[in-house]
């Protein structure tokens, strides 16, 4: 798999960085602040999302993958997208 930066895919990006692969079937998000992902664009029909803590190491479920994903809390966290097939 070979993942690219997609600057704009969030709306904040001095906070928020993302990466994708070729056809956006996995997209990872680093947020580094805030309380919520907003994607400039919803996110297509069929994803899973999983939060990754980088500070425990531990994940949890993203509840809903839409055009604006509430993070677990405001500190930084990775989200995992991933298309299901």
């Amino acid at each position: 798999m070979n993942m690219q930066p997609r600057d704009g895919m969030a709306n904040d990006a001095e906070t928020t960085w993302c990466l994708a692969d070729d056809r956006t079937e996995t997209v990872l998000v680093y947020s580094l602040a805030g309380t919520a992902v907003k994607f400039t664009q919803a996110p297509r029909e069929g994803y899973t999302g999983l939060w990754f803590d980088p500070r425990t190491g531990k994940t949890q479920t993203a509840e809903a993958v839409s055009q604006v994903m509430a993070k677990p809390t405001a500190e930084a966290w990775l989200l995992l997208l991933q298309a299901t097939r």
